[in-house]
């Protein structure tokens, strides 16, 4: 027995048992020793009960459920009775999110499965974990209560609205099914012109039909072909952000990105800053901020996966600013051929443009304001280009309005 198992009542009948007992034989009062007799003959009960485990095994139907916000979802648990004998009633306790909800088992026979159906309401954006699951068993008599949790849990995920884009064509150089840049080398696939030979060329680019007619080496040169990699930052200081609804506004909108990005096919990178920088001493010739310590990179294998991370993302009141994590994430990210910065409608363009400039002369840099019901516009100086988004909606106004510009 465990002292864990006693509940608040049987807190309060052992020690009357006690008393009844040492009344009854001390002072020879044969009620008192009675009452007591019976009280510990019901708790003896009541604990050879608890003793008998129920050996269930748990099981949930889908590990990770998906929905969009403003739904329900349905979260399917199963239990099998793997005993040598017919279970007996017990009680589910099933964390779901902030909360535990009970759910009453019947009797199972041997091998039989039972199937539980929980309905999680879905109202905003998040991650509501769900599980571990435990068996608990109480005495008729109220005085045992004994919790066996079971390996096993699931998550529902809330992804964010997004909106339907275009492909997103403007600003990124393109790969090898694309344009090439303007970068000239002397290996690639695009050909671009012939040039005279110099000493220091590789000579198996030497164009031999040219150089006959010229009478002159003739190097082929080529336009050098990258990676369309983009790059999306989203801000998640409290700072940023007039309130939460912003921010929801902001989210939506990276994630639009991401999962428009990926279905056309795209590297990307998805950062966000962590709630605090932490120093550390760390070897010579290293940055005594470290990247791992300071930003998230979100998975982004597929948009389900992406969505997945973006969900969880909460505001933060000492994460980097945006004029902090560019740098690191134009470290990390040395391929990029277009940023996406989503931030607040706190920050001015100043700030905004002053956190462009760690990126290279050949990266756009695309940086979208998210402020609530404001009419949406774009203001471009140089590679950087600023947008206001005042709706969801808007994001693909802009992007259309910066296609047909670009």
């Amino acid at each position: 027995m465990s002292l864990r198992w006693v509940t608040v009542t049987g807190w309060v009948v052992w020690p009357v048992i006690v008393v009844c007992l040492v009344m009854g034989v001390t002072l020879g009062w044969r009620e008192p020793l009675m009452l007591g007799c019976a009280l510990g003959l019901v708790a003896l009960l009541g604990l050879t009960v608890l003793r008998r485990r129920a050996l269930l095994s748990v099981s949930f139907a889908a590990s990770v459920i998906r929905v969009v916000p403003g739904t329900s979802a349905e979260v399917r648990l199963r239990l099998t009775n793997e005993t040598r004998r017919t279970s007996s009633g017990t009680d589910l306790d099933i964390p779901v999110g902030s909360g535990t909800r009970t759910e009453r088992v019947p009797r199972l026979s041997v091998g039989v499965t039972h199937e539980t159906l929980l309905v999680v309401e879905a109202p905003r954006r998040t991650v509501i974990p769900v599980g571990p699951v435990s068996v608990v068993r109480r005495d008729p008599f109220g005085l045992y209560r004994r919790s066996v949790t079971l390996p096993g849990t699931a998550k529902v995920v809330v992804h964010p609205d997004t909106a339907t884009l275009p492909p997103l064509s403007a600003g990124f150089v393109r790969d090898l099914e694309g344009e090439a840049s303007r970068d000239l080398t002397d290996s690639d696939l695009s050909f671009h012109a012939l040039r005279e030979y110099v000493p220091g060329d590789d000579r198996r680019h030497i164009h031999w039909k040219s150089s006959a007619k010229t009478g002159r080496f003739m190097i082929r040169q080529y336009e050098q072909t990258r990676r369309s990699r983009m790059l999306i930052l989203l801000d998640t200081r409290r700072e940023a952000y007039v309130d939460d609804v912003e921010f929801e506004l902001a989210v939506s909108t990276a994630a639009s990105l991401g999962v428009r990005a990926l279905r056309d096919s795209r590297d990307v990178m998805f950062v966000v800053s962590r709630s605090s920088v932490v120093a550390r001493p760390v070897r010579a010739g290293r940055a005594n901020l470290q990247n791992e310590e300071t930003m998230d990179v979100l998975t982004s294998v597929s948009p389900a996966r992406l969505l997945d991370d973006v969900a969880g993302i909460t505001l933060t009141a000492s994460s980097l600013p945006m004029g902090g994590l560019t740098p690191l994430a134009a470290g990390v990210a040395t391929d990029v051929s277009v940023v996406f910065a989503v931030t607040g409608s706190v920050a001015g363009f100043s700030d905004i443009e002053q956190a462009s400039l760690p990126f290279g002369a050949g990266v756009e840099v695309v940086a979208l304001r998210c402020d609530v019901e404001s009419a949406p516009r774009l203001r471009s100086s140089g590679r950087l280009t600023v947008g206001t988004v005042g709706r969801l909606d808007d994001l693909t106004k802009l992007l259309s309005r910066n296609r047909a510009t670009a």
